[in-house]
């Protein structure tokens, strides 16, 4: 879903490359030590849009991910709220980290600022703004693939759930 949702919150955009469950390679040594990140969900602005098998920030010319998405279970929390969230704002400088508890149905939500990664605000309609994204992340009840919510989703500018196209279909 973050894929798809994201894939349309930039859809208008000719310099994105979406990945979904690709390795991110961030370190030539890195690849021997086979420590390496596979975000659930994550976006590079002003890049070539074509295909990729993974990405190489090297070979990217030093770009990393400027969003990422994780799912979060009980399993992955202490990761995806520890290493994966220091590596996210320590070393690739992502713009917005966003991590939603699929057990819980809560949004963690961080962002760069001149102060370094922090937390996110609410905005005043209890989401929180992605600039990356021109959206606001939220929470919906809105089924999807016919499981009931809470799922993480992207509103409009008007408040609106933004559509996947099965979902603009039915």
């Amino acid at each position: 879903l973050s894929y798809r949702l994201m894939r349309e919150a930039l859809a208008k955009r000719e310099d994105v490359f979406i990945g979904a469950d690709l390795v991110v390679y961030f370190c030539e040594q890195q690849v021997a030590r086979k420590d390496f990140r596979a975000p659930d969900g994550f976006a590079v602005l002003g890049v070539e849009p074509h295909e990729r098998d993974g990405w190489i920030v090297w070979k990217e010319g030093g770009q990393y991910p400027d969003l990422v998405i994780e799912h979060m279970s009980p399993a992955t929390r202490a990761v995806d709220l520890g290493p994966k969230l220091r590596i996210y704002g320590q070393i690739w400088r992502v713009r917005e980290y966003f991590a939603f508890d699929l057990e819980t149905g809560e949004i963690h939500a961080f962002h760069t600022t001149s102060n370094g990664f922090e937390k996110m605000p609410l905005n005043t309609n209890g989401r929180y703004t992605s600039k990356v994204l021109g959206a606001e992340v939220g929470i919906s009840d809105l089924p999807v693939n016919g499981r009931p919510g809470p799922w993480m989703r992207l509103f409009d500018a008007n408040g609106a759930p933004i559509l996947i196209p099965a979902e603009r279909a039915e």
